[in-house]
């Protein structure tokens, strides 16, 4: 039961026949997702006729792991069950990091540990939302999308391969010189993703002013929802990130019904970011653990 191994780049393929199946709205139906950041995480996964499983090294406990909300295409307390086992064979407590609402709700009947974890939620919004601006409650985003196309004279375009460097220098600006440990781990996770641009299903856009780039974003469609996994820019320019959202929400996401914006991570900024999209959901994320006795 349960043969871990890093993930690769041609686990693609079995990967999105498990996505198909699963009825989860989290950005973990993403291959992309998950591969980028097994860059820095070290995610080792499993995959089991009922579920794929990933998890990584908990730096805490030597020799343990912290278990991450597995891909689900089976029975939900089965799934439990086999990871709880597995956590008890190396001598460890299972810790679930990111769980989906039916895991959680499965864990607190087994008596376990179950608490919300409100940064790693994920945001939902109606993709014609975002497209459209309409109504009173997007009036201040169609201002600045609007106040950004009267203002400057720019292009928008999608990503392509040459454009890599240049979406990398952006990057680097936008990082500075933090040392934060998500920030440089979400710059690895972009080298990775344009490392590995021709094997994955994504796409990106830009927008260039006087020849230069100043946004970029990358995201796929997984079903009827867009992910976005990426979108930086140069805050410089008034209204660019609500026009690079808008213009690539109409260029790549119009045929999908649900855009992923995925977690605020607590970071006050950017929660507030997120709330000022008008989001019609969140996917529930919540961490669980066995309880002392």
């Amino acid at each position: 039961m349960f043969d871990y191994r890093r993930i690769t780049i041609d686990d693609a393929a079995k990967f999105k026949e498990y996505s198909a199946r699963a009825a989860s709205l989290s950005c973990q139906k993403s291959f992309a997702y998950v591969f980028m950041w097994s860059t820095v995480l070290k995610t080792e996964i499993c995959m089991e006729p009922e579920a794929i499983y990933f998890r990584i090294p908990d730096p805490e406990k030597d020799g343990c792991y912290k278990y991450v909300s597995p891909l689900i295409v089976g029975d939900v307390e089965q799934i439990l069950d086999k990871m709880l086992a597995k956590a008890h064979e190396k001598g460890c407590k299972l810790t679930l990091v990111g769980a989906d609402e039916e895991v959680a709700v499965i864990a607190k009947n087994k008596g376990l540990s179950v608490k919300h974890s409100r940064g790693a939620s994920e945001y939902l919004y109606a993709t014609r939302d975002l497209i459209d601006l309409a109504g009173k409650k997007f009036h201040a985003k169609r201002n600045f999308v609007n106040r950004f196309i009267r203002e400057n004279e720019y292009t928008y375009r999608r990503l392509e391969e040459n454009d890599f460097d240049e979406c990398l220098t952006l990057a680097r600006k936008w990082k500075g010189d933090s040392d934060g440990f998500w920030i440089n781990a979400e710059y690895r996770a972009i080298e990775t993703v344009f490392e590995y641009w021709n094997q994955l299903s994504l796409a990106g856009g830009l927008i260039k002013i006087d020849g230069n780039i100043v946004a970029f974003t990358v995201g796929e469609v997984v079903g009827d929802m867009g992910i976005v996994h990426f979108e930086k820019a140069n805050v410089e320019v008034k209204g660019i990130y609500a026009a690079i959202n808008n213009f690539f929400a109409e260029d790549y996401f119009n045929k999908t019904q649900l855009i992923n914006r995925q977690e605020d991570m607590n970071i006050p900024g950017l929660r507030k970011s997120k709330q000022s999209y008008n989001p019609i959901a969140m996917v529930n994320k919540y961490d669980i653990s066995e309880v002392d006795k």
